[in-house]
């Protein structure tokens, strides 16, 4: 049983990622989808290994980075202490405007 949920966002992310990372490299783009599946593998194994996100201003959002590829950020929260990783976002980008739309409704 998979000890973690992702969200419909979160799989678009991810299939973003992918395509834009297949661009240059499809090996790469294999590989990302890998390490995903083992961050969030990882995280579901222990909900609490992240950090919270206090740059986006909820105590209740983590995120942890992606194993080999740190420059993507998997974005979680705990419900009834299983995680559900709502965003997966390159760390170059305006996290805390994304994180506020999605998760502050701003």
């Amino acid at each position: 049983m998979r000890k973690y949920r992702l969200s419909n966002q979160a799989e678009q992310d991810i299939t973003e990622i992918v395509k834009y990372v297949s661009k240059d490299n499809l090996q790469s783009a294999r590989r990302v989808v890998k390490a995903v599946r083992q961050t969030c593998k990882l995280i579901g194994d222990m909900p609490r290994i992240g950090r919270i996100a206090k740059d986006v201003g909820f105590k209740e959002l983590y995120y942890f980075p992606i194993k080999k590829f740190h420059n993507y950020l998997v974005f979680y929260i705990l419900i009834d202490k299983m995680p559900f990783m709502v965003r997966v976002l390159h760390a170059k980008r305006n996290i805390p405007t994304i994180m506020k739309k999605w998760y502050g409704g701003n």
